[in-house]
């Protein structure tokens, strides 16, 4: 059972849509920045790693064969790459991707300070491979390694080298996507990560406090007004059981799609940005319907439920981070105005806070899951780390509930078209 929570659990920041889009919700800079730091490490050292399901299994030949191994995501039904024909690997104990990435870094980092050194000293050097070229934005550098060795580290064994960030598409939480049978398969699944659950629970509840309040004409759907009541909790019962987390790069696209594999189809997905800037595609019911472009920033939240839950959507792509944007993306209201105040008060962010997290005084927070290392310096270089990563990449953590709560465990589902 996943978390459930009252009609109180709300959002109560500024939350806009779209006119003539019923069911579209988009909170600006929702998340506060704690937030969003908790979510990035948990994404790259924990949901993208075993029990939880990622494209990283299905590596191929093919993928040699065909050149670089980008996450640009297909034109498909779903969130998620399809996987391809599986090549067999031997099972081994495997470093985490976060540590092979950060060795990466040192490595690079290393290797910059001693050409720098051979050049002050009037030594030549030779020309680096293009690949030894350090992936940070250049005003951010690796933190000092707490190694006593003096010695530049070694780049990650070539056999862990399908193992990384630049290869890795997207991960999957809770209940997996069956790509054979083109369908969820109740077998197929991972633990939903409690932090997500409360988190879009949150949001999902908000989205259908709204749906419901326009429907029925409540104070426009206003979901900080207390002239709004609702007696029946079943409007709002929302479980997260499934979740896809995307690691998008500069090259990363999302073709068109739309996510119509759930049968909870009443229940709104939860999408949840952290990184850099993306230029996201809000289409209509079909291919050839009107596109909305929107700015999506980092600490965005959006809802699709409603009538919008089968809309088409994907992503343009990603904004360098010297792109400045504005702090609201041009949406329109819906009572037909364009939001006159851009500042987003820090008190109505969702912090650990907001979802009953503490933090020591170093900030290591009490979230469940990977454990912090004990020491705090070694918490803080992984932040910094977490810095550089979000320098050019972007995190896209999208939830839904694919069962309805009264599902007959034992009745034949519903052929997928």
């Amino acid at each position: 059972m996943g978390v459930v929570g009252s009609s109180e659990d709300c959002y109560r920041g500024p939350i806009f849509g779209i006119r003539n889009v019923p069911g579209f919700l988009f909170a600006p800079q929702a998340l506060g920045s704690d937030l969003q730091q908790e979510v990035a490490y948990r994404s790259v050292t924990e949901y993208c790693e075993a029990p939880h399901k990622t494209n990283l299994e299905i590596y191929t030949s093919q993928n040699e064969n065909n050149g670089d191994g980008d996450n640009q995501h297909d034109d498909s039904n779903h969130d998620e790459l399809s996987p391809r024909t599986t090549k067999t690997t031997t099972a081994i104990a495997t470093p985490r991707m976060w540590d092979l990435w950060k060795a990466h870094q040192s490595h690079h980092q290393s290797m910059d300070s001693s050409n720098n050194n051979l050049k002050k000293n009037g030594e030549t050097t030779t020309k680096r491979h293009k690949s030894s070229q350090p992936h940070a934005t250049p005003s951010l550098k690796a933190p000092a390694s707490h190694s006593s060795s003096s010695s530049v580290p070694p780049p990650p064994p070539s056999t862990e080298r399908h193992r990384s960030f630049e290869k890795l598409a997207w991960s999957s939480m809770g209940y997996h996507y069956d790509w054979t049978a083109r369908s969820y398969n109740k077998q197929l699944k991972s633990s939903m990560p409690e932090l997500i659950q409360k988190l879009t629970v949150l949001f999902a509840r908000t989205s259908l406090r709204v749906e419901k309040g326009q429907r029925e004409g409540v104070d426009g759907g206003n979901v900080t007004s207390s002239s709004s009541t609702y007696p029946d909790e079943d409007d709002f019962s929302y479980i997260a059981t499934a979740s896809i987390v995307n690691f998008y790069s500069m090259k990363s696209i999302m073709g068109g799609h739309r996510d119509d594999s759930e049968f909870a189809l009443d229940k709104p997905i939860v999408s949840i940005s952290v990184g850099l800037s993306a230029v996201f595609l809000l289409g209509g019911k079909t291919k050839e319907d009107d596109v909305i472009p929107l700015i999506i920033r980092s600490g965005d939240v959006l809802c699709l439920g409603g009538d919008c839950r089968l809309n088409y959507h994907g992503m343009a792509r990603l904004l360098p981070s010297t792109i400045t944007t504005t702090t609201i993306s041009p949406v329109i209201i819906d009572d037909g105005t364009s939001p006159s105040d851009p500042t987003i008060e820090e008190n109505t962010k969702v912090t650990l806070a907001t979802l009953g997290y503490h933090r020591d005084h170093h900030g290591r927070s009490d979230v469940g899951g990977v454990d912090v290392d004990d020491d705090p310096v070694r918490f803080n270089e992984d932040m910094e780390y977490v810095k550089i990563f979000l320098a050019d990449h972007r995190l896209n953590i999208n939830v839904r509930q694919v069962y309805p709560e009264d599902v007959d465990e034992n009745k034949e589902e519903p052929s997928s078209s």
